[in-house]
C-alpha cells in the first residue's frame, strides 16, 4: 500500500496513538488536524484541516483512499459538518473508512456519533465502525488522574458495577488492521479490554503501580452534588449527560467483554494491570495534577 492513510484528528490521543504505530511499520501517513504544529507523532506529510472550512478538505484528502476519521466528540453540528466532509472526501476517490465511534451507539440513534456512523455506511463501499468501551487512559491523563495525584483517590457513581476497559494503544492496533486489512470489516466492531473491572478493582492496580494506596468512593448517582462532588467544574459536562453515562455503567452495559482485538489482530489485549504498571508516573505525586 503506497498511498498514506489519512488520519483525520491527529492531534488526538487516539489519532496520535495510530500515526506512531503506522511509522513504527513504515506504512505511509498523512496527519489532518486544524494544528497541525502539535502533530506530537511521525507522519510523512501533515495537512492542515478543518471541517469547519472546506478549502482544507483537497489537500487532505488528495491521493488517499483509506482514512481514520476521529471527530470530537462535543463538536456541534457534527452529522452535517461531517457529512459534508465525507461527501467530498467520497467524490475524490476515498474508498475506505474507518471511524472511531464508541460503544452503545446501537441504541442511540438519534446521537451525532451515531448519525455520523450511519453516514459513512452509506457513502463509502468500505468501511469499520469501532465502538471501544471506557478508555484505561481516563485515569492516566483524563479527569480522574487528578483526583488520584491530589487525594489519592477515585470518586465516581458506579457502585461496584464493572466496566471492560480498553487500552487507547489497542484501539490503534485495531485501526491498524482494518485500515490495511485486504478486505473490508464492512461492520461495527465493539472494542474491549480483557476483563471488566469495578472502579476499586481499578484504584487497587493504580495503586500497586505508584506505590501508595489508591482508595474508591462511591457516590450516589442522583445526589444533587453530583458533579461538586465528582469534580466536574462547572461549564462542563451537564448533570444529565453525566447521569445517562453512568446510568449505562451501573445497568451493567458497559461490562461485556468482546474478543474483536483479538479477531483483528491475533493478540491479547492489555490488561489495567499492564497499563497501570506502564503509566506509574502519570500517578506520582511529584509530577503534580493536570500535567
Amino acid at each position: 500500500m503506497k498511498d498514506p492513510i489519512l488520519v483525520v484528528g491527529a492531534t488526538s490521543r487516539n489519532g496520535s496513538a495510530l500515526l506512531h504505530r503506522l511509522a513504527a511499520r513504515n506504512v505511509a501517513a498523512r496527519a489532518a488536524s486544524r494544528r497541525p504544529e502539535a502533530v506530537d507523532a511521525p507522519a510523512g506529510d501533515i495537512a492542515p484541516f478543518d471541517l469547519h472550512a472546506p478549502e482544507t478538505f483537497p489537500g487532505a484528502v488528495e491521493g488517499v483512499e483509506r482514512m481514520y476519521l476521529i471527530v470530537p466528540e462535543r463538536l456541534r453540528d457534527m452529522a452535517r459538518l461531517t457529512g459534508r466532509f465525507l461527501e467530498y472526501a467520497a467524490e475524490a476517490g476515498v474508498r475506505r473508512v474507518v471511524y472511531l465511534s464508541g460503544l452503545g451507539m446501537d441504541e442511540l440513534e438519534k446521537a451525532p456519533p451515531r448519525q455520523v456512523e450511519d453516514l459513512v455506511r452509506t457513502a463509502f463501499p468500505e468501511w469499520a465502525l469501532l465502538r471501544p468501551n471506557w478508555f484505561m487512559q481516563n485515569f492516566s491523563h483524563g479527569r480522574f488522574r487528578e483526583d488520584i495525584v491530589r487525594h489519592d483517590r477515585i470518586v465516581a457513581p458506579v457502585a461496584d458495577s464493572r466496566i471492560s476497559f480498553i487500552d487507547v494503544a489497542d484501539i490503534a492496533a485495531c485501526a491498524e488492521a482494518a485500515l490495511t486489512a485486504d478486505r473490508p470489516a464492512n461492520a461495527a466492531l465493539p472494542l474491549t479490554g480483557a476483563e471488566a473491572l469495578t472502579f476499586g478493582q481499578v484504584a487497587e492496580h493504580i495503586g500497586a503501580a505508584a506505590g501508595r494506596r489508591i482508595g474508591y468512593e462511591p457516590v450516589d448517582v442522583d445526589d444533587p452534588d453530583l458533579l461538586a462532588k465528582m469534580g466536574i467544574p462547572a461549564g462542563g459536562a451537564s448533570e444529565a449527560m453525566v447521569r445517562l453515562l453512568y446510568g449505562r455503567v451501573l445497568s451493567g452495559k458497559e461490562a461485556p467483554v468482546h474478543d474483536t482485538f483479538t479477531a483483528l489482530t491475533g493478540a491479547a489485549p492489555s490488561t489495567f494491570a499492564d497499563f497501570a504498571a506502564r503509566n506509574a508516573e502519570r500517578w506520582s505525586t511529584e509530577n503534580g495534577a493536570g500535567r
